[in-house]
C-alpha cells in the first residue's frame, strides 16, 4: 500500500508541474509515469534506477521552473 501511495503521488505531482508548466500534459505525464511502473518490475535493480532516476528528475526540473515562472508574479503581489 505505501509503494501504490508513493506511486499515486509522484505521478500526482507529475502532472501538477505539467500543467503549471506547459497548461496541459497530464496525459502524457501519466502514460510516461506509466510506461516507467510497467517496466521497472523487468528490469535488474540497477536498469530500474536508471529510469526513476530521470522520471524523479524530470519531476523536481518541472516543479522548480514552476517556482522560477511564478516568482516575479509573488514579487508584485
Amino acid at each position: 500500500m505505501l509503494t501504490l501511495a508513493g506511486l499515486m503521488f509522484w505521478l500526482r505531482q507529475g502532472q501538477r508541474f505539467a500543467a503549471r508548466c506547459f497548461g496541459g500534459g497530464e496525459a502524457g505525464v501519466a502514460l510516461v509515469f506509466l510506461v516507467c511502473v510497467v517496466a521497472g518490475p523487468a528490469c535488474d535493480p540497477a536498469a530500474l534506477l536508471r529510469i526513476a532516476v530521470p522520471a524523479v528528475a524530470l519531476c523536481a526540473v518541472l516543479g522548480l521552473t514552476v517556482i522560477l515562472v511564478r516568482s516575479p508574479r509573488l514579487r508584485r503581489r
